[in-house]
């Protein structure tokens, strides 16, 4: 991947040589994607893994959605292309036309101040934004092939594994169009494969990648700072000498401590997290928010939560919700059929296998610290981003910020990688 990133940044530099000399921007555009599209298939075509066509199969579906998302759209617009993608493109073209870029965070937030750096040296080259999601969500594909070669995950798990995560319609969509979610998707996998790294040797740089690459998705979206609560438990429990949890007082006084301050935090300063969301300087306007249903995919329309022990009984109920909207007594159209079937049904299934192996015997699954350890990343994700998401149109979007995190579970929980391939 190191190739095609250096070939990317190449055609960048002579793009914006001769950036006075173009006349139209948008055949420009256009003529960049395909001669970088071109020679990245060589590229991976050189890959020394049988992964490679799958890889090369994503890559082009994901080049397709750049062409008629921008080409297409009036015949059928994708999921989540609108409103926001074009605020974000309006904001980048906003910040590429100044010298000066110092109030990009009022501009976009920081996805529109690196795409107006890149209309600014080159030109307001929509496509080749869009393309650069696309290098992101390929690098994502990628990485997450290099994580599962550093567990203990059967051959036909990997192989299934890493084609749906290429081929998940979602992720089609979300690494073509010109959205924000491509590269929190990345850091996050990034994240994760640091995290891996660490668990497995124990060396404590990895523990430090891993933060900073969480605060760099967090500049993204504030949200993704539940990633490094997710990962406190690990990072103080786990052995790498003993390959198991090993709990001491000092490291049990200093959880306490972290789930006293991230409940704190949680509570009285939500805004952090849920800076879509104005206005939380109290308690009840936390309420307010995880109490919040717009739009006509709206779900849990019903439910009101407006108290601490209303929060504990049905909290839970839709924080699970934001991975595996609509269900079906929630279907208003073939529409949300369809985005059950293609999308949350595999959050279902593999929440499902979760119960599964949470209440089995847990003894005869490989890495099973490492199964736990990213559950608890998914049930601190599902509380913060639950508590803020309230339709199906934003937790389609914002669930797929942890797309690989499931995908690895999915390879690790299925059958064919138990120690045991029956009940004991």
């Amino acid at each position: 991947m190191r190739k095609i990133w250096i070939l990317f940044f190449i055609l960048i530099i002579l793009t914006s040589l001769f950036k006075p000399l173009i006349g139209d921007f948008e055949f420009a555009s256009l003529f960049f994607v395909l001669i970088d599209f071109s020679l990245s298939l060589l590229i991976l075509l050189q890959f020394k893994t049988k992964f490679k066509y799958i890889f090369i199969l994503g890559f082009i579906l994901r080049v397709f959605v750049i062409f008629w998302d921008i080409y297409f759209k009036n015949i059928f617009s994708l999921p989540n292309s609108g409103a926001d993608s074009e605020g974000y493109y309006y904001y980048a073209i906003q910040i590429s036309n100044y010298e000066s870029f110092t109030d990009f965070f009022t501009r976009g937030g920081i996805y529109s101040f690196i795409n107006g750096i890149l209309f600014y040296l080159i030109g307001p080259q929509r496509m080749v934004g869009q393309y650069l999601n696309v290098l992101f969500g390929l690098n994502m594909i990628i990485l997450t092939k290099k994580i599962f070669d550093l567990l203990n995950i059967s051959e036909k798990n990997k192989f299934y594994s890493i084609l749906i995560i290429s081929l998940f319609p979602n992720s089609l969509i979300m690494s073509g169009i010109f959205l924000r979610e491509s590269i929190i998707s990345f850091l996050t996998t990034l994240s994760l494969y640091y995290f891996t790294l660490w668990f497995k040797n124990g060396k404590n740089r990895f523990l430090f990648y891993n933060v900073i690459t969480i605060l760099l998705a967090s500049l993204f979206h504030s949200g993704m700072l539940s990633l490094l609560f997710g990962f406190i438990f690990p990072f103080l429990f786990y052995s790498s000498e003993r390959k198991k949890f090993y709990f001491t007082k000092r490291t049990i006084m200093t959880f306490g401590f972290f789930i006293f301050v991230f409940f704190i935090i949680y509570f009285r300063f939500s805004d952090i997290f849920l800076m879509k969301f104005n206005g939380i300087e109290q308690i009840g306007d936390y309420y307010n928010t995880i109490n919040l249903r717009l739009g006509g995919s709206a779900y849990l329309r019903n439910l009101r939560i407006d108290s601490p022990l209303l929060l504990f009984l049905f909290g839970p109920i839709k924080f699970i919700y934001f991975y595996i909207s609509p269900l079906p007594f929630d279907w208003r159209n073939i529409f949300d059929l369809i985005t059950f079937f293609l999308d949350a049904f595999l959050y279902l299934i593999i929440i499902i296998e979760i119960f599964y192996f949470l209440i089995k015997n847990k003894s005869f699954y490989l890495e099973k610290e490492y199964i736990i350890s990213l559950i608890l990343v998914i049930l601190i994700t599902a509380i913060i981003f639950g508590s803020g998401v309230g339709n199906t149109g934003s937790a389609l979007r914002h669930r797929y910020k942890f797309v690989s995190i499931f995908i690895i579970l999915f390879g690790l929980l299925s059958k064919d990688n138990k120690l045991v391939r029956k009940e004991i």
